[in-house]
């Protein structure tokens, strides 16, 4: 996310400039508040072939970016002391928490959104902010194992391989460029179909799948090694 950083103060700068605009007035307190945010998402492209390489930002369109069902918190920054009183609307969301100073959204399923905040100040002025949202979708994260046996439980051999093979898709979004394993015995995987061994035991195996966008999306399996209270038959290693 090279230019991320970047992005997001440009924008929030941006902010800043429409408040000072839109809510121009003799008083000084409206046009020193802004909006900030403690997350939003970017669009990159890489290479397609390969081992993944960054080529370059996808442009921003009007709205900032969001992935769907995420959490974001908004909060008023600036000169707040006159701040008398803010009632937060959000549409394609729901509101989680909010006072005088913030809001915690949860934003829903992908597609266009908008929050809007009006404020009251100390000298019972009011100034209304519309911020425009598009969510973007996210992938969709699956996997089953080979060589053991079926769901809804998967049961295998200890110190034996024990072969992952990724069902995830991309889900009609922007295309998946990262997979990350967690097999639940303190080691990790970056590979597309991993394969692994296990110590007797029962493991959760997490896969989570990330898009250029920088969304992700989480599938996970319990998988049962040995014969730790279960009935499997492993055949010896001569």
């Amino acid at each position: 996310m090279h230019n991320y950083l970047i992005t997001m103060l440009r924008k929030r700068y941006v902010l800043l400039l429409l408040f000072f605009f839109a809510l121009a007035a003799p008083k000084l307190t409206a046009q020193s508040l802004a909006i900030s945010w403690d997350t939003e998402t970017g669009c990159q492209l890489y290479e397609t072939d390969g081992p993944r390489k960054f080529l370059a930002d996808i442009q921003d369109g009007p709205c900032l970016r969001v992935c769907q069902n995420q959490f974001v918190t908004y909060t008023l920054i600036g000169d707040t002391s006159t701040v008398l009183s803010s009632t937060w609307v959000v549409t394609g969301g729901n509101v989680f928490s909010s006072d005088n100073l913030s809001c915690a959204v949860e934003w829903g399923n992908y597609g266009a959104a908008n929050i809007q905040v009006t404020i009251t100040f100390a000298d019972n002025t009011v100034h209304t902010y519309n911020m425009c949202i598009e969510k973007i979708q996210g992938p969709k994260a699956e996997f089953t194992i080979l060589d053991a046996s079926q769901q809804p439980n998967f049961y295998a051999c200890d110190n034996q391989d024990v072969y992952f093979t990724n069902l995830s898709n991309d889900n009609g979004s922007s295309p998946i460029v990262e997979y990350y394993w967690n097999f639940g015995d303190g080691t990790t995987s970056s590979a597309q179909n991993p394969v692994h061994s296990f110590l007797s035991g029962s493991y959760n195996v997490v896969l989570t799948v990330t898009n250029n966008c920088g969304c992700s999306n989480m599938y996970m399996t319990k998988v049962y090694i040995g014969k730790d209270g279960v009935e499997i038959y492993c055949p010896s290693v001569v």
